[in-house]
This record gives C-alpha cells, structure tokens and sequence, in this order.
C-alpha cells in the first residue's frame, strides 16, 4: 500500500521534464494523477502509459493553464478522479 493509497493528485505540466518526474512519482505513491500539458500529445500519453505499467494510474488533459476555461477542464478531470479514488478506497 503506498502512502497516497485513495488519493488524487493534479499537476500542472506533467508530460516532460520535472513534471513528469513528480507524476510518476504521486503515482508510484498510489495516487491517481491527472495531468495537463499544452502541445506535445505524444509525451502526455508516453506518460500514461509509463505510470500504467508501473501500476499506477494517470489522465493527461490537453489545457492552457492561461485560460480559464482550459483550466476549469483540469481542474473537473481531477475532482471527477479524486472521488473514484475515495470511492475505491472507502469499499477496502
């Protein structure tokens, strides 16, 4: 069980570089991530695919952290992911 068991977590950024780092590693701690990046798709969804191999759990969301309404669909995809992760948690 990781310490972040049930968990959800959002990062801004989280396709490359440190971002990614931390996604992996929230992750790896048992969170379910979600994550926004702007233009590299293909780098979102190598990391998915890297935290689901590992086991964990991730969604990338394309957003502009500029625009409000970019950042409204960041910030429902983590609050729908946060509550399955208490659901899930809460029926152990």
């Amino acid at each position: 069980m990781g310490t972040l068991d049930g968990k959800g977590a959002l990062v801004t950024g989280g396709s490359r570089g440190i971002g990614r780092a931390i996604v992996r590693r929230l992750a790896a701690d048992g969170a379910a991530v979600v994550f926004s990046y702007l233009r590299n798709e293909a780098a979102a969804q190598s990391a998915v695919r890297e935290v689901a191999e590992a086991g964990g759990r991730a969604l990338a969301v394309r957003a502009d952290q500029g625009r409000r309404m970019s950042t409204w669909t960041v910030l429902t995809s983590w609050s729908s992911t946060r509550r399955a992760a208490c659901r899930r948690r809460s029926t152990r």
